[in-house]
């Protein structure tokens, strides 16, 4: 599979990417396999909005926009495992206000 590479942050293309860690939820087997495949997905992602950002900041060396490009990044990346953890992992069947998850950083 061709992906695009994203030079501006947040370096990828989060529906993209939502898509295709829902496939993998839906399609692979045991949660250890899951976990791996996503695992080493994120990974990649990691390291190629690192690459983006580096390049942007050797071309027009401006480090306030690489810094607020990877913490955009870095929002966005948690939000999307937000996202796929209530819908794939932690999911409720019937979720009341007892069946709340945060994030703390």
């Amino acid at each position: 599979m061709d992906k695009a590479i994203h030079t501006v942050a947040p370096y990828f293309d989060p529906e993209e990417l939502r898509e295709e860690l829902a496939t993998v939820a839906h399609a692979a087997g045991d949660a250890t396999e899951v976990r791996g495949i996503i695992t080493d997905r994120l990974k990649s992602l990691v390291d190629e909005a690192r690459n983006a950002a580096r390049a942007g900041l050797e071309v027009d060396r401006d480090g306030r926009r690489c810094a607020a490009g990877l913490s955009q990044f870095q929002d966005e990346l948690v939000r999307l495992l937000y996202e796929y953890t209530v819908k794939h992992v932690y999911r409720a069947t019937n979720p009341s206000d007892a069946e709340r998850m945060a994030i703390v950083a």
